[in-house]
């Protein structure tokens, strides 16, 4: 019985990563879905070349600054970049695969113990946890064979700390995942909860990041062995990570192995005996009272906004993976607003006075910000998707079909627009430059999310996914997502890296520039539009 819910899990894990969940019957699709996985797989392997030569620039910035004797803080650092990677890259998956899963009302009434189900799920996020934590070890070994005079005892011990630490981000993964699962079943309206749940870890992240930098600024002019003292005197597990590897010492391997063992078993009884009453649980559901309303008649488009507005509100995945973007573009421009801005200079590598005093090329550097924000929030880019079982409804209504396209796009517009104006103010306000370079910091990323909006819905109608089973699958695996925000992104980053240039030429040639930008811009956006008017209508009728 484990052996079959462990397979399960993996195919599960399989479908989330590739398939996008696709049934049996849309396998007739074998060349579309081929090329789908393909894509996939080259986007991980292309995300893990990136992230593994960021971690091989950090390995490598220490091993050569470390002294012989503190070869254990570069252990001990690259150990615990692999425990935080885990975490972050595995936690809300952890948090599904445990207490959300679809197949839960069936399992559990039947005669299976709970730590199977628990163990089997636990199991896949380890594999998964696995492959993120290769990211780091591949380049911490490497540097540290080249640099370092590894034993052959110093290489295994390092190996199977790779194997362990996984365990060890997973049990703190799923204990986090436990708290959210206990708040989140004491409340009612859990989209709020997980939302602003998910502003929170965020704003964390991001104060955290940048507190790092701050840090790692700080320390630049101090020397790095009395760091590594003050971290091993304040906390001396690390160094017993980090000694067991250079020294080789099996004692402090096994201190390391036993506390981590402990903590894993600890996290899996406290998943045992708790996992029926969290999955199980029945929030307490007020009675409302029946009050006759009169409705109020809206034209076809006002009702179609309506129902967009209120699915992408209702869906905690829809709101975070499409309104990144906007959230990251909100939280900068207020940082800036603030004057906080030494955090911003110093990741810029510039000093304070310089980053607020540098003119029209500081207004076309947040624009550029602004922009890539933008296309990072493709909320159009899904939203025919998302229709897969209800899209018999609107193309059998007496209405123009080119209203249906028209609402998802204006739902983008009505979301995202109030956020740019108002990131756009924040910016303006902070930015001492001059008057046209304040008005193109407004109208500029104003009618980018505007063509945004458009482009969305239009790469979606040309390659809508309706072969999903969940619908974070059709969020995060749609084509129509990566095309449009690779589309706009490298269109928006020419636009702006070509502004930077001439806004340092000349503030004539900038204005001239950004000008026509605008022009070109609406042009495209007012092109799209006629072509959902005609061609477009057409196309959305035979899905």
């Amino acid at each position: 019985m484990f052996l079959s819910l462990l397979k399960i899990q993996m195919a599960e894990v399989g479908n989330l990563m590739f398939n996008g969940g696709a049934s049996k019957k849309d396998k007739k699709k074998k060349l579309s879905d081929g090329a789908s996985k393909a894509l996939m797989i080259i986007l991980y392997i292309l995300l893990a070349v990136l992230m593994g030569g960021m971690f091989l620039g950090i390995s490598v910035s220490m091993a050569m600054f470390l002294k012989e004797e503190d070869y254990w803080f570069y252990f001990a650092v690259v150990s615990m970049m692999e425990l935080i990677l885990c975490i972050v890259g595995s936690v809300f998956a952890t948090y599904s695969q445990l207490f959300t899963g679809r197949d839960n009302s069936l399992l559990l009434p039947m005669p299976i113990p709970v730590r199977y189900i628990v163990s089997s799920r636990m199991i896949s996020l380890i594999i998964f946890n696995f492959f993120i934590s290769i990211i780091v070890f591949i380049p911490s070994l490497v540097v540290s064979l080249i640099f370092m005079n590894m034993t052959f005892l110093g290489t295994v011990i390092f190996f199977l700390q790779f194997l362990i630490i996984p365990f060890v981000s997973l049990s703190i993964s799923a204990f986090i995942s436990f708290l959210c699962a206990l708040i989140l079943s004491l409340f009612n309206n859990t989209v709020i909860v997980k939302v602003l749940g998910a502003f929170a870890a965020i704003g964390i992240y991001l104060f955290v990041y940048f507190k790092f930098i701050g840090t790692v600024n700080d320390i630049g002019d101090v020397e790095l062995s009395s760091f590594a003292a003050s971290l091993r005197s304040s906390i001396p597990f690390t160094y017993y990570i980090g000694a067991a590897v250079c020294k080789p010492d099996f004692i402090y391997f096994l201190v390391f192995l036993l506390i981590s063992s402990l903590v894993f078993a600890l996290s899996v009884a406290l998943i045992c005996v708790t996992f029926i009453r969290i999955v199980t649980t029945s929030k307490n559901l007020k009675k409302k009272k029946y009050t006759e309303k009169t409705e109020k008649m809206r034209s076809v488009t006002l009702s179609l906004l309506s129902k967009e507005l209120r699915l992408f509100f209702s869906s905690v995945t829809y709101i975070i993976n499409s309104g990144i973007g906007l959230i990251l573009m909100m939280i900068i421009s207020v940082l800036l607003f603030t004057k906080n801005t030494s955090m911003i200079a110093s990741f810029m590598g510039m000093d304070e006075t310089e980053f607020l005093n540098f003119g029209s090329v500081m207004g076309s550097i947040f624009i550029m910000f602004s922009m890539l924000f933008i296309s990072m929030s493709p909320i159009s880019s899904v939203s025919i998707s998302l229709e897969a079982k209800t899209i018999w409804i609107p193309k059998s209504m007496p209405i123009d079909q080119s209203a249906p396209l028209m609402a998802k796009t204006l739902a983008h517009i009505v979301i995202a627009l109030p956020c740019t104006l108002l990131s756009s103010l924040f910016l303006s306000l902070s930015l001492k430059s001059s008057i046209d370079t304040t008005v193109f910091v407004f109208v500029l990323p104003a009618i980018a999310t505007v063509f945004s909006a458009f482009v969305g819905t239009f790469f979606n109608l040309l390659m809508p996914k309706f072969n999903w089973t969940n619908e974070t699958m059709a969020i995060k695996k749609s084509i129509s997502v990566l095309v449009s925000m690779m589309s706009l992104m490298i269109l928006f980053f020419i636009i702006s890296i070509i502004g930077i240039a001439v806004s340092s030429i000349s503030s004539v040639i900038m204005v001239i520039y950004y000008s026509l930008v605008c022009v070109l811009l609406s042009g495209l956006t007012v092109g799209i539009y006629f072509y959902f008017k005609h061609g477009g209508k057409v196309r959305f009728s035979k899905l």
